[in-house]
């Protein structure tokens, strides 16, 4: 099943969907056991934007995945 994506303007799949959740939960393990050094600010923010897509990309499927649910009950 396919997925419209605004920020991406684009179609996507929902495995494409966790595929990146994936990715960017590894990336942000990484910056959290990394050390803090100068880039510290740097480092937050990139948290911060990580989350954010996390949670959006969440959303997406969650909607979805209640969606299904819902049509399929009715049927």
């Amino acid at each position: 099943m396919r997925l419209f994506n605004a920020r991406l303007t684009g179609l996507i799949s929902v495995s494409e969907l966790k595929n990146r959740v994936l990715t960017m939960a590894v990336d942000l393990c990484r910056l959290t056991t990394r050390t803090m050094n100068v880039n510290a600010g740097h480092e937050r923010t990139s948290k911060a934007r990580i989350i954010h897509q996390i949670q959006l990309i969440r959303g997406i499927t969650n909607q979805h995945e209640q969606r299904a649910k819902t049509l399929f009950a009715l049927a």
